[in-house]
């Protein structure tokens, strides 16, 4: 057996309840004075529908109050408020809690010198360091500040107290800060709002508004507040100087040395790329990384085989080197005969011993070991001319 109940103030009641299994229903609380119409339709397991007449009853009166044991009227007494007392804080309604520390009303709490709002609902449980319901709000803002996490900086700060008041739910801060006195490199979504926990600097989820340069953010207890920049990190800064090309004239197939310092000095550690060209085309590079102020000598070596001037480039920096030709050398290494210096006279002394008769063919035979000596240098120097004609033109094609 099922019950469909109707229930209510009128003479055709509305349904309330539908496939009860009990045969009890409970209305809830009835108003005082009232009359109540009530029927029930039920049904049994083969679908058959008997439906009762409608009853009805009335409440009764509201009682009279009850004096109280005390002589009073017997009215409730209204809650006891009172007005928290700020600080360096003004609103244009005073901040109201109950005995209990609950706000009266949605109330907003500015600074004195406008860089600082406190936005307070209503209901907000207000208690000081010891639980107890709190009696005082104060801003300040001193001159000793606790030192920012690394690679940060403070834009603004201040305090607010006492320190250990809490709210329950958290208030909204705002904080507004001067935009001259963010870093150059440091964007907005890099500025927070953080708290002085004792020890150091919590980050609190933040919101900036760029356009009243204002960051926005919950919390729950009184402390001292900041805004913070995140920096970069710190970079590298390089340079170079120094270039060294060793030796300036060198052997075909022999090594030239090029040399060259790089210093880095920047902040941070870094990587940098030394790249060296030779008559503009890029012969190889070096990565290179160095900590902050550290100095290097970066080496390259490099051989040529075909007589020329090379020109060097590394990172700015320019020199040359100049392979030598054969005949080159050789020009460079042979040395005139010093002419021979006249011998000084000497006295003639009276000798015992005929005097030697010169030689005829003495004379010719100086010639032709000149002559000798002569034409195997023409022809040698005939053979390095065509040899560096040769490798010029393979090197021109």
């Amino acid at each position: 057996m099922t019950y469909k109940i109707y229930f209510g103030t009128t003479e055709n009641p509305p349904l309330v309840s539908e496939s009860n299994i009990v045969s009890t229903f409970d209305p809830g609380i009835l108003i005082y004075n009232t009359v109540y119409y009530w029927t029930v339709l039920a049904r049994d397991s083969n679908g058959v529908s008997t439906e009762g007449p409608i009853w009805k009853f009335a409440t009764s009166s509201v009682p009279s109050p009850t004096p109280p044991s005390d002589g009073g009227s017997g009215t409730p007494p209204l809650p006891k408020l009172s007005n928290v007392n700020v600080s360096g804080l003004t609103s244009a309604i005073a901040l109201e809690v109950n005995e209990e520390g609950e706000v009266q009303n949605d109330t907003e709490l500015i600074s004195d010198d406008g860089n600082l709002s406190l936005v307070i609902s209503k209901d907000t449980m207000i208690y000081d360091a010891q639980n107890e319901p709190a009696q005082t709000i104060n801003y300040t803002k001193h001159a000793l500040i606790p030192t920012p996490p690394e690679e940060t900086a403070i834009v603004s700060y201040c305090d607010l107290g006492p320190a250990g008041t809490k709210f329950v739910p958290p208030i909204i801060l705002s904080m507004k800060f001067d935009p001259n006195k963010v870093p150059a490199q440091v964007e907005a979504s890099n500025l927070y709002i953080a708290f002085w926990d004792g020890n150091g600097w919590v980050k609190l989820e933040s919101t900036v508004n760029m356009t009243d340069s204002t960051l926005i953010a919950r919390f729950g207890h009184f402390t001292s507040f900041a805004i913070l920049a995140q920096l970069p990190p710190p970079s590298a800064k390089f340079v170079t100087t120094s270039l060294k090309v060793e030796p300036n004239s060198a052997q075909p197939g022999s090594t030239v040395t090029i040399s060259l310092l790089l210093v880095n000095s920047g902040q941070g550690e870094g990587t940098h790329e030394v790249v060296l060209n030779i008559d503009g085309i890029r012969e190889t590079a070096k990565a290179v990384t160095l900590t902050a102020g550290a100095v290097e000598t970066i080496v390259f070596t490099v051989t040529r085989q075909t007589p020329d001037t090379y020109n060097v480039e590394v990172n700015g920096l320019k020199g040359n080197f100049t392979v030598e030709s054969p005949l080159d050398t050789l020009v460079h290494h042979v040395t005139p005969l010093a002419q021979a210096p006249e011998p000084e006279p000497v006295l003639a002394t009276p000798s015992t011993t005929p005097p030697i008769e010169p030689d005829p063919a003495a004379p010719e035979q100086e010639a032709t070991i000149s002559q000798v000596i002569i034409a195997t240098i023409v022809i040698y120097a005939f053979i390095i001319t065509i040899s560096i004609y040769v490798l010029r033109r393979g090197r021109s094609l």
